[in-house]
């Protein structure tokens, strides 16, 4: 009996060693024990080096998202000073700008809200990155141009008036008989020049309305070259206005009156001659002076004996 007990209990033994039944409770203790002992250090090891590198991005992260926010605060602080500039420029032009600006101002206002709940290097950078692209300063250059553009309306509505004032004069010299037909032509080119300077002021201050702080160089560039080229336009209408009115003129003197001869002035009384001046009397030569006497030659020295 004790023979095939032990037989029995040995082949349990080994069933359930075969299946992971599990083993004596002394041996997977200490076997289990020294296993997971390595593990639990190992495992403790990876995480206090995982924390470290967490806590390091965690710091960049929020570093990074008060520069950005600092920025927006920044940059709406500068939009909201360059809105009074507006106040330089027409009234009409000045209402949209203020447009502009609060429309800048209102996508500040949305990246600060889409900054808060970025958790990574990469949220925060994007947008970091639309935040940098925002440029209140070019508000500046708007207010120029549209002071330029001002003062670009007064040039051409001058050139308007003296058109028309040419033309009245052209006429009158026409029905008296002047030939005019050079300065009708100036006075047509003068006036396409301006017409043509109307409609690319048109174009220039699309242009310069559709300026705001997102806007890129390329566009601020076009819109520079759109009024340079209505400014050369009316400088040509100004030459040929020049030329215009130099021809008219020209063409009255050819029909200026003789003037009366002027009356000839009376001779005026020769002057009385000088009398001459007596001459002066010659000074007498002075005297000779004697010759000194020639000094007598010194003896020569005898020789010394040798």
């Amino acid at each position: 009996m004790k023979r095939s007990t032990r037989q029995a209990l040995a082949a349990a033994f080994a069933v359930s060693v075969a299946f992971g039944i599990a083993a004596p409770a002394s041996a997977a203790s200490h076997s289990g024990h020294g296993v997971h002992a390595k593990a639990d250090d190992h495992g403790t090891k990876h995480d206090g080096r995982d924390d470290k590198s967490g806590d390091k991005v965690s710091k960049k992260v929020a570093a990074e998202k008060r520069k950005a926010a600092r920025q927006i605060d920044r940059k709406d602080d500068a939009l909201a000073r360059l809105a009074k500039d507006a106040r330089r420029v027409d009234s009409d032009f000045e209402q949209a700008v203020l447009a502009n600006v609060a429309g800048d101002r209102t996508l500040l206002a949305g990246l600060g809200t889409a900054l808060e709940p970025a958790t990574t290097l990469a949220e925060v950078r994007q947008v970091a990155d639309q935040v940098e692209s925002v440029r209140p300063e070019l508000y500046k250059q708007v207010v120029n141009d549209l002071r330029r553009a001002e003062r670009i309306v007064q040039r051409s509505a001058a050139q308007v008036a003296l058109i028309e004032e040419l033309s009245a004069l052209a006429e009158e010299a026409q029905a008296d008989g002047t030939d005019v037909a050079a300065v009708l032509d100036l006075l047509a080119q003068a006036s396409a020049s301006n017409d043509q300077a109307a409609e690319a002021f048109d174009v220039a201050l699309a242009k310069v309305l559709g300026l705001t702080a997102t806007s890129g160089k390329r566009a601020e560039k076009a819109t520079e070259t759109a009024l340079k080229s209505v400014e050369a336009l009316l400088r040509q209408g100004a030459r040929q206005l020049e030329a215009a009115e130099e021809a008219l003129v020209g063409s009255d003197d050819d029909e200026v009156e003789p003037t009366e001869p002027t009356e000839p002035t009376e001779p005026t009384e020769p002057t009385e001659p000088t009398e001459p001046t007596e001459p002066t009397e010659p000074t007498e030569p002075t005297e000779p002076t004697e010759p000194t006497e020639p000094t007598e030659p010194t003896e020569p020295t005898e020789p010394g004996v040798l």
